[in-house]
């Protein structure tokens, strides 16, 4: 994953070198109008004031774009954090019931854990699809409230430690998001965000089979010695 994304954005870092970008302006054709006829020119053969005035247009937005989705990016890391926890989480409860306790709490009060509704167990067709149904009810209550709480109930429930800095991508998400806010991020810091996303989930994987929780692993991610 973070090769790829490496990848992407070394490709686009193209885009803000002064030097290419006006390389390939200055093959762009633009057409003037005399009369009847269309005369075509390239870029780089017009007056200097025609290629200052391209451009500063072009780079401009260039910028804005490569701009945008770096923002964009951590709007994506933040969603692909918040995924594998909860679905972590409703693994380990689903492989291990017991440990979604404290989180089965019916409406709004937190007095009462461990409860389940009469109706739920009656709507379900099996004791695995009720374990499952709870799980994803516990698993709402796990990852409320600031990230720090959420990955010290992930160590309680698991054992598996979470970076706290993956927490800053959230809130860096939320005011991208909710706060309109416009930060400068560029493509070396949304690599690292991805390599710490990836190392989190080969923590995840290992922790997953530790607790009995059956593992897809096809490249063979988890056999190598990260830490």
């Amino acid at each position: 994953m973070v090769a790829s994304i490496a990848k992407a954005m070394r490709n686009v870092k193209l885009f803000t070198d002064k030097l290419l970008v006006s390389e390939y302006i200055g093959r762009r054709e633009i057409e003037n109008h005399s009369g009847n006829q269309i005369i075509k020119e390239k870029v780089s053969d017009s007056s200097a004031a025609v290629k200052k005035v391209f451009n500063e247009l072009i780079e401009k937005d260039l910028q804005n774009a490569v701009t945008i989705l770096s923002r964009q990016m951590i709007v994506l890391a933040a969603t692909y954090i918040e995924v594998i926890l909860s679905e972590f989480i409703v693994s380990v409860f689903q492989n291990n019931p017991e440990r979604m306790y404290d989180f089965l709490v019916l409406g709004d009060s937190e007095k009462g854990k461990g409860n389940v509704a009469l109706k739920e167990i009656l709507a379900a067709t099996s004791k695995e699809e009720l374990i499952e149904h709870l799980a994803n009810r516990a698993v709402n209550q796990a990852i409320t409230g600031k990230f720090t709480k959420i990955i010290s109930r992930i160590k309680i429930i698991s054992s598996c430690e979470i970076d706290e800095s993956l927490g800053e991508v959230i809130e860096l998400r939320n005011k991208i998001v909710h706060e309109a806010i416009e930060p400068v991020i560029n493509e070396d810091e949304v690599v690292s965000i991805f390599s710490n996303i990836e190392n989190m989930l080969f923590k995840i994987g290992k922790s997953a089979l530790e607790n009995g929780i059956e593992v897809e692993d096809e490249l063979g991610l988890l056999e190598e010695d990260r830490f």
